[in-house]
């Protein structure tokens, strides 16, 4: 049997950042995002966890999966957003997909032993965030923080 060596747990958060004041307003500049499910795969495992906060920004907490991953490990990793507030649910994957170079996801780790590679590119040659890559290295306990950004200095 396979043991679990490796647990990211904790922050996961999404953050869309406002426009740069200097530009005019958007009424689309900040998309409502309910839920952000991560898809993670290797050759031997599938994960998935999620962020989800049905109301959208205030009301309820939202719930924060944990996942546990295999040490020494490596994972092919997408991400879809949505907006359970619509029906249909709006995919605003599709709206970062639109619009690669006004978006962008950021990584961050605290206390675990992960690495992230970003696996897509905008038009101008910089991340996008949606399709990565995760290689775990030792057993260790962490927590992984996804931060997307709208309009980012890339």
């Amino acid at each position: 049997m396979k043991k679990v060596a490796y647990i990211i747990s904790g922050c996961l958060l999404v953050i869309l950042a406002s426009c740069d004041p200097s530009n005019p307003p958007n009424p689309n500049a900040q998309e409502v995002v309910t839920k952000l499910n991560v898809y993670c795969t290797s050759p031997t495992d599938t994960i998935t966890f999620a962020f989800n906060d049905p109301d959208g920004v205030g009301g309820y907490t939202p719930t924060i999966d944990t996942a546990r991953f295999f040490s020494s490990s490596s994972y092919t990793v997408s991400l879809e957003l949505l907006d359970e507030t619509k029906i249909p649910t709006d995919t605003i994957t599709n709206e970062v997909l639109e619009e690669p170079t006004e978006h962008q996801f950021f990584f961050l780790i605290s206390g675990g032993n992960l690495t992230t590679t970003y696996n897509d590119l905008d038009t101008d040659g910089f991340p996008i965030g949606l399709n990565n890559s995760f290689t775990t290295g030792t057993a260790s306990t962490g927590s992984l923080t996804l931060i997307l950004r709208h309009e980012p200095n890339k």
